[in-house]
């Protein structure tokens, strides 16, 4: 299993890995719907970056009531959105908050690791974000 991991020594909290996944996704610059999301407070200069960490027993999956998150083929945890209801029991679950509800489209949105390889990591200017892979 694969994760997305932030050296927050490098990481500014530009937004850059927002604007380059939501554009992935959507082909949209819209940050509010970003699979990894970056929270910056000016003072203290504190930068907190939210993304899904892969949870081997992940929580988000066990709650769903339809079996709309499911691991694909290269072992990432995925939502399949033509089954998602968008009840919200995923977002509730989620210890870290990395799932959201995509209210406009009525489903769970959570980072999919863009399929091995995640354009956040390849935007990040800083080189702050990297992938990890955690295969046995």
């Amino acid at each position: 299993m694969a994760n997305i991991i932030i050296d927050l020594d490098k990481c500014t909290g530009c937004g850059i890995c927002m604007l380059a996944c939501s554009e992935r996704k959507t082909e949209t610059y819209r940050p509010s719907i970003s699979r990894i999301r970056v929270f910056r407070q000016e003072l203290p200069n504190l930068v907190k970056v939210v993304h899904c960490y892969q949870c081997n027993n992940a929580p988000c999956a066990s709650s769903c009531p339809v079996k709309a998150i499911s691991l694909n083929e290269d072992n990432v945890w995925i939502v399949d959105e033509s089954i998602c209801i968008g009840c919200g029991k995923c977002v509730e679950a989620c210890p870290f908050g990395a799932m959201f509800l995509n209210e406009e489209h009525n489903v769970a949105y959570k980072c999919d690791l863009c399929g091995g390889n995640p354009e956040c990591v390849l935007q990040c200017p800083k080189d702050a974000l990297s992938i990890r892979s955690n295969k046995k």
